[in-house]
């Protein structure tokens, strides 16, 4: 399951072209520091990488949708 997470949040990363300077995949949450490009805004890439990875995630891995029912996610 957290290779799966990592893998689709990398996808959309590279997507961006943004760059994962360091991160840690926690058991319930993600740390991360960008490096982004000057012609995007923080909040933008943000809301790209939470977004549909988020969806994505959910999908893929139904048990989560379970877990979390109620939470956002």
């Amino acid at each position: 399951m957290r290779g799966c997470i990592r893998e689709i949040i990398l996808h959309a990363c590279d997507k961006l072209g943004v760059h994962i300077v360091k991160g840690v995949l926690a058991r319930d949450h993600v740390h991360v520091f960008f490096s982004i490009p000057p012609k995007l805004s923080p909040a933008d890439v943000m809301q790209r990488i939470k977004g549909r990875p988020s969806r994505r995630i959910r999908m893929e891995l139904p048990e989560l949708r379970k877990r979390n029912w109620g939470r956002r996610f």
